[in-house]
């Protein structure tokens, strides 16, 4: 079998183990504990990332609050990442909240048809 696809390491990584399992050298059970164990790893330490990120953009009641270039700058950054594709609703979700007042409209809250992700919706 060849998969294909993007790194191509990753694949052959994959048909490797896959193989390993198929000639007994891993079981099955072993080889998915370890990857829930690894991806458990990785969400805990993604997490933690954010933690932190998110405790240096708090603010104290002394601090001065960020400026919109530096908004934008921090908006801009974000969306260039890989995965952050349910960030461009809630930044025009956001930016129409922030507007509705001037705007003079009302705007409605974000539901599963209208989100890129729900799990994300504010």
């Amino acid at each position: 079998m060849n998969l294909v696809g993007k790194p191509p390491q990753l694949y052959q990584a994959v048909l490797s183990l896959l193989d390993d399992v198929y000639e007994g050298r891993v079981s099955a059970d072993t080889l998915i504990a370890e990857i829930v164990r690894l991806l458990l790893i990785d969400r805990n330490e993604r997490q933690q990332r954010i933690e932190a990120l998110v405790a240096t953009l708090n603010t104290t009641k002394d601090a001065v609050p960020l400026s919109s270039e530096d908004i934008v700058n921090l908006i801009e950054k974000h969306m260039s990442l890989k995965g952050t594709s349910c960030l461009s609703v809630l930044v025009v979700a956001a930016a129409y909240q922030s507007a509705e007042e001037f705007l003079g409209e009302r705007v409605l809250t974000l539901q599963a048809h209208n989100a890129a992700d729900i799990r994300r919706v504010l």
